[in-house]
């Protein structure tokens, strides 16, 4: 293997770990050494390749070894967000995932452990937070701001100068028009318009998108 390339793990070995495999793999800067997951009877599997190391209980071993860069690849806002605070804290250094075909103005500014899939366009000016997920094919226009923690679905289009608060999920094929704002910690519905203002922790679906529901 290549000496030059920086050693990286990925933490979360489910589907949101493979696509974060497949997007460093086209990233001849890194060499993936495996897999942790807190789910133990993974230990030792094989997943695409790469081996699952084990949980959290490795990281001392690995940062031993020069191991001190990784990247978490969990679809849950608030797991994702949690396990990344926690690597930090313990010293870790975490990256980013970007495919090579997503579209990227170069004055939008990324924060760290982000993952931006094939397809997605982000537009100028954006600010995209810690911890953040922009799948495939979704669109971000201009100014748009992206809280940390935040889960954008394939296919939803935010019009400009939105802001997504933090651990936001929007939907899959979900619409937000220009300069709206979506509460912390709300659920927009998949294929739903968004109209107006949305608030903190609630549910909204449908066409236009109404709250159905405040989560606890």
């Amino acid at each position: 293997m290549d000496s030059s390339r920086k050693k990286i793990f990925i933490w979360g070995a489910g589907g949101q770990g493979r696509v974060v495999l497949d997007i460093l793999r086209e990233n001849k800067n890194f060499e993936i050494v495996g897999f942790i997951d807190s789910n133990k009877k993974l230990k030792g599997k094989i997943v695409d390749g790469v081996e699952v190391l084990g949980d959290k209980s490795v990281l001392k071993g690995l940062h031993q070894k020069g191991v001190q860069t990784g990247i978490v690849a969990i679809g849950t806002n608030t797991d994702r967000c949690e396990v990344a605070d926690y690597l930090r804290a313990h010293k870790f250094h975490l990256v980013n995932a970007i495919h090579p075909r997503a579209f990227i103005t170069s004055n939008v500014v990324i924060g760290s452990n982000v993952t931006i899939t094939a397809g997605a366009i982000i537009c100028v000016h954006t600010v995209v937070g810690d911890d953040v997920i922009i799948n495939t094919g979704a669109i971000v226009d201009h100014h748009s701001i992206i809280g940390k923690g935040v889960h954008i679905a394939p296919g939803a289009k935010l019009a400009g100068g939105v802001e997504i608060g933090g651990k936001a999920f929007i939907g899959i094929g979900a619409v937000i028009i220009q300069y709206l704002k979506i509460g912390n910690n709300s659920i927009i519905g998949a294929g739903s318009v968004v109209l107006k203002d949305i608030p903190d922790r609630v549910v909204a679906v449908g066409v236009p998108a109404r709250v159905i529901k405040k989560i606890k």
